[in-house]
């Protein structure tokens, strides 16, 4: 079998729906030419990377302790329980998810993720890690508005949200505007020899900084947001704030952009094609549409019981591995 090259995007816990994907890449022991992720698949496919089987990722994830935490999340999100109940628990899930549960984080990451081992172990020949930093983030727009952009994204996100709203009374306005962020803000793709940045104007990777960031620092900072704990990556002798590049590009396709010659892996089939517009719609989501190249296959999974963006549960985590089949898409 020929190297692969691979795009794998992100979704929160809908990419726990990769378990099927992984159990194939392990099975197959198939060689991958360039991987770029983004978010949670940093952690399913990365850890194929560094040497796990499908199995030992499962129980890695079902270590990270605070399933507690992470049912209170459901019920938050899901709106389970009286109102009284879900505003006590806001709180403590805020403060566990800053605290204790991002250490455990940290701790198992450090355990698992190195570049020594990526290389050792030979899987995936160049590994690319897909972040942006809150300081690009807050000045998507040229004003330096702390945060603003992130403000935008969400409400974009939640039907019936601020930008929602507008988009349908003014679409082409929002379209501009999430359009600017695209190319204004910065996409690094950290890696083992250093920093990459995506130029959108010649459509090209190139590299930003021979700063290398261990493996285990940069996955954290692919799904970093306000709501976790501040990870710090030492970029041209300065300390910035890591972000989830899924914002952006969850598709993780940019690196790719007028190539075919790649596998993309979408765990949320809501999210391509994007849906019109004036409905449902994330800026992810848009710019990928936008100005997606066309890949030659692209594959989209969905988790067996879809249920909150956050329900990285152990029951969950254990259901989405017993009945995610293996796939056979690489040959």
């Amino acid at each position: 079998m020929k190297k692969i090259n691979i795009a794998g995007c992100g979704g929160a816990a809908k990419g726990l729906s990769l378990f099927g994907v992984l159990k194939e890449l392990c099975e197959k022991e198939v060689k991958i030419k360039k991987a770029f992720l983004t978010s949670v698949s940093t952690i399913m496919l990365g850890g194929y990377a560094v040497g796990l089987s499908a199995k030992e990722i499962r129980d890695k994830m079902i270590s990270i302790r605070f399933d507690t935490i992470m049912e209170w999340q459901e019920d938050i999100e899901e709106k389970r329980g009286s109102v009284i109940s879900r505003i006590t628990k806001i709180p403590i899930v805020f403060l566990f998810g800053k605290v204790f549960w991002f250490k455990d984080v940290q701790r198992i990451f450090i355990e698992t993720y190195s570049w020594e081992k990526v290389k050792l172990v030979g899987r995936v020949d160049k590994l690319f890690i897909g972040f942006t930093t809150r300081r690009e983030v807050a000045n998507y727009d040229g004003r330096g508005t702390k945060m603003r952009f992130f403000r935008d994204a969400i409400s974009a996100m939640s039907k019936g949200g601020r930008i929602w709203k507008r988009s349908r009374k003014d679409p082409e306005k929002v379209k501009a505007r999430f359009e600017r962020a695209y190319h204004n803000i910065g996409m690094f793709w950290g890696s083992d020899d250093g920093i990459y940045k995506f130029n959108v104007k010649k459509n090209k990777l190139e590299k930003y900084s021979d700063d290398i960031i261990p493996l285990w620092a940069l996955l954290l900072g692919a799904f970093n947001n306000p709501f976790l704990r501040k990870v710090k990556l030492s970029i041209k002798g300065k300390e910035q704030i890591a972000f989830d590049l899924g914002i952006i590009n969850n598709h993780s396709n940019i690196p790719y952009m007028g190539s075919k010659d790649f596998h993309q892996l979408i765990p949320d089939p809501e999210s391509y094609p994007d849906k019109d517009f004036s409905t449902d719609f994330t800026l992810a989501d848009y710019v990928f549409n936008k100005n997606r190249p066309s890949p030659s296959k692209t594959h989209i999974f969905d988790c067996v019981r879809d249920k909150a963006f956050m329900s990285f549960t152990d029951e969950q985590i254990r259901l989405e591995f017993k009945y995610q089949k293996k796939t056979n898409i690489f040959s």
